[in-house]
This record gives structure tokens, sequence and C-alpha cells, in this order.
């Protein structure tokens, strides 16, 4: 058996505008090669870079945008289907093709109303109708749902700007 001892730094952030205490673990196993934790309330997301251009894993991380971080840390999409949106386009296009009083718009209309944001039930009623997405959107429809950004990015990206500001600032004062 072989044990290895590193050096990890500990950042702990608390007092981030809406966000809860953050963790962030830093691990430099050599010049360009290293790994970071980050850690707020129940969630965790990881990420080991072993190419890093003889940078630490600190000024690696700074260097890089929050896009291209997120995808290294998390599985998480940056956009997600709108289907509010996608109600009001349905709704917009039956208004414009038909006359209102037309019974089978109506009835379009009902089932487009009564259906709320929640992606389940768009989903099942996506597909136990597909022809009324064909006649909206046209053959590829799945194409044409409208997107918006996914709050769960939106959350991520927030701490990983909170951990750069963390980063930054320990880099400033070490240079003062």
């Amino acid at each position: 058996m072989k044990i290895e001892k590193s050096i990890v730094q500990k950042l702990k952030m608390t007092g981030v505008y809406g966000l809860d205490p953050i963790s962030v673990f830093l691990e430099d196993y050599e010049p360009g090669k290293g790994k970071i934790t980050i850690s707020c309330y129940d969630k965790s997301w990881h990420s080991y870079w072993g190419g890093m251009s003889g940078r630490s894993i600190s000024d690696f991380f700074l260097s890089c945008d929050n896009y291209y971080i997120t995808k290294n840390l998390s599985s998480v999409s940056s956009e997600i289907n709108d289907y509010e949106s996608l109600g009001k386009k349905i709704r917009d296009f039956y208004k414009e093709k038909y006359d209102i009083d037309d019974y089978e718009t109506y009835e379009i209309l009902q089932n487009v109303e009564s259906m709320g944001c929640d992606e389940m039930e768009w989903e099942g009623w996506i597909r136990n109708d597909p022809s009324v997405m064909c006649e909206v959107f046209g053959d590829e429809w799945w194409r044409s749902i409208p997107t918006k950004t996914n709050p769960e990015y939106k959350y991520l990206c927030r701490i990983i700007d909170a951990v750069k500001d963390a980063l930054r600032s320990l880099k400033d004062n070490q240079e003062d």
C-alpha cells in the first residue's frame, strides 16, 4: 500500500448574498495538475484538470469562463425547454389561424390553457398529440421548442462567481 500526503487549501465563504455557506477545496497535485471541490448547502461539484499549462488550480480556475467551468463541474445544461413560452406560441398560432369561435380550436386552446408550465404534463400532452406540434412548428417541431436559461445553471454560475471573487481576493492579499 502506498500512502501519499498532500496539501489541500480549504476556503469557507459565508455572507454571500442569497447563497448558503460555500466550501471550496483546492488541491494542486503538481504544477499544471489539480482538483477543485465546491459545496453549497446539500450540493457539491468537483473537477480535475491535468493540463493547466503549469498553473495552479486557483490561477487556472480564475482564467476560465463560467460556461467551461460549469461543463466540467456538472452535467447541468445552460438552457432548458420553456414550456410556458411554448404554450403562448401554440395559443398565438391558433388564435391567428382560426376564428376563435371554431369549436376544434377552442378545444385545443382549452387543452393548452389548462397546461401549466409543468414539464411532465407538457411532455405527456406532446406525446399524446404530436399533430398539434407538427401543425404549429412543422415536421421537426422538437427543434422549435423555445428555451430559457436553466435556474440550476444560473445558481451554479453564482456560486462559481463567488468562488472566483474569493480566489481573486486571496490573490490580491498575497501580492500586497
